[in-house]
């Protein structure tokens, strides 16, 4: 077998990177190897010099980012997969999470507070004026962090508790771009280290703390129950995003774990941060990994599809050892009979190993039952088949409503306007109970219950309220459905009228005779 190399590609860290290489080093793995990435100016077909390259700098370094994709582009690993770190953001992880039903705190992306160099008021032609402000606070509610839609290391982040610290702060954030995100009020909180897609390590946090006290002495687990929700959706995420080595925080409110950051591909790993006992987790873990992949024959050039994960992960890839009996080594060739069966490589001599994975993309739930091929020529036993089974489960059920919002207008002292419709539907399969219900007296729903699908009726009634703008919620509840509870903001604007006058005075105060004439009976009093 040839030699292996797994680089190191790292910054301003003094522990991690070489107790990792000494790690790999000491694992003595068949011919595989780790050191110190060394580069200077890199041609276009730079041959392939590392088999796994681990990133921890790139994000800061713009000629690492480049050097990283054409690395791939000649076959080397990298990890994590600088294409997808490059067009990643946190605001689309938490739509992306929030589609695969994992708890996320309602949020709203904001348009930057000034205008990004080289761009003008003429640039934002297509944002409303006003900015529709008390929409947005309706759904988020309050209190609420105002942090970038990208970036780390809690810089620019702010905790408000009403509209007014809102803009306080807001204005203070120049050209970034900035999410609004409801505020967990949470009891617990977790920061996990997730490895290779299959590991994950779980660390209570303490984010009020000062830096160097934020990770808890002791480390105190959670439930069990719990637990297994914490891992079950920090290994969702990353399979979702394509991340090997990243760590997912959780802020944990009545019981439910909200994931309030997962896109941290260079998570902090210095041991005076993360202390002794995490550090040595941190640095076996990818130490193992690394050494893994070297060996695995992966294709690093694999398209990334993360539409799959909406409705559920796809299940983790497998390898298959290929061999032979007898002198000498044997050629071979291995080939899918199934659109949603993959294996890489096509080929290659014994021994060798064969990295087999599935895309449920399209897939409806049900078993599926496909072969893999493999083919000798000269071989006494050629071809030889393997059966593989899929068994896809159904998407689960998430709350899903149309429209997010509501509007209504009338007239002051005039009839109330038409009831609007807000469907409730369930996003998975199947159905479920929900309930609703209104924090207004002059907004009232046709059914406080019921079960998806439904249309659900929502009228307001103006009666004797006074002309001005109102802003009232509806709540729909679905327990332990994926997206529950869902608020759907409504506004009610009542006008008053522009001129009203009971004559009196016999003058017409600024009315006019209609050019179509008087009304039959018509007349000023006297």
């Amino acid at each position: 077998m040839a030699d292996k190399k797994i680089g190191i590609l790292f910054g301003m860290e003094n522990t991690f990177p070489p107790a990792l290489v000494e790690k790999i080093n000491s694992m003595k793995a068949e011919g595989v190897t780790a050191e110190f990435v060394k580069i200077g100016g890199i041609r276009m077909d730079e041959p392939k010099k590392y088999d796994v390259i681990i990133d921890r700098i790139s994000q800061d370094i713009p000629f690492y980012r480049a050097y990283l994709k054409n690395a791939m582009l000649q076959g080397t690993i990298v990890i994590n997969n600088p294409f997808w770190w490059t067009a990643d953001d946190k605001f689309f992880n938490y739509a992306l999470a929030h589609k695969m039903g994992v708890a996320i705190p309602p949020t709203v992306i904001l348009p930057h507070h000034e205008h990004p160099p080289d761009t003008t008021d003429k640039s934002m032609r297509n944002l409303v004026y006003p900015l529709n402000w008390e929409e947005v606070f309706a759904y988020v509610e309050f209190p609420a962090f105002l942090k970038p839609y990208s970036g780390g290391g809690w810089k620019h982040v702010y905790k408000v508790h009403s509209p007014e610290e809102f803009f306080h702060n807001y204005n203070r954030t120049g050209d970034l771009c900035m999410t609004l995100q409801h505020g967990v009020e949470f009891e617990d909180y977790y920061r996990c280290y997730a490895v290779g897609q299959e590991k994950v390590h779980i660390m209570r946090y303490d984010p009020r703390a000062p830096h160097h006290e934020r990770y808890v002495t002791g480390n105190p687990q959670p439930g069990t129950k719990l637990k297994e929700r914490i891992e079950k959706d920090a290994l969702a995420l990353c399979r979702a995003l394509g991340y090997d080595l990243n760590t997912v925080e959780f802020a944990v409110e009545d019981g439910v774990p909200y994931a309030i950051d997962f896109m941290n591909p260079a998570p902090d790993a210095e041991v005076t941060s993360v202390g002794q006992q995490n550090f040595e987790w941190i640095v076996d873990a990818v130490a193992e990994m690394a050494v893994s992949k070297a060996l695995s024959g992966q294709n690093p050039v694999e398209e990334l599809r993360w539409a799959a994960f909406l409705n559920g992960s796809n299940p983790s890839p497998q390898n298959v050892q290929v061999s032979s009996i007898g002198a000498g080594q044997v050629a071979w060739t291995a080939r899918g009979s199934a659109a949603w069966l993959a294996v890489s490589p096509a080929g290659g001599v014994t021994p060798g190993t064969l990295h087999v994975s599935v895309n449920t993309s399209g897939l409806t739930a049900g078993s599926y039952t496909g072969t893999i091929t493999f083919s000798s020529f000269g071989a006494l036993n050629s071809p030889q088949t393997l059966t593989v089974n899929l068994s896809e489960a159904p998407p689960p059920p998430s709350l899903v409503t149309a429209p997010a919002t509501l509007t209504f207008s009338g007239a002051q002292g005039g009839n109330s306007p038409a009831a609007q419709t807000l469907s409730i539907q369930n996003g998975g399969a199947g159905q479920f109970n929900w309930t609703a219900a209104s924090d207004s007296s002059w907004l009232t729903l046709s059914s406080p219950s019921g079960t998806t699908p439904v249309s659900l009726q929502v009228n307001v009634s103006m009666g004797t309220l006074a002309a001005g703008s109102y802003l009232g919620n509806i709540t729909i509840t679905a327990p332990g459905v994926a997206g529950s509870p869902t608020n759907v903001p409504v506004s009610l604007v009542i006008g008053g009228s522009l001129m009203s006058d009971d004559f009196s005075s016999g003058a017409l105060n600024g009315w006019a005779n209609s050019p179509l004439g008087l009304a039959s009976d018509f007349k000023l009093p006297p």
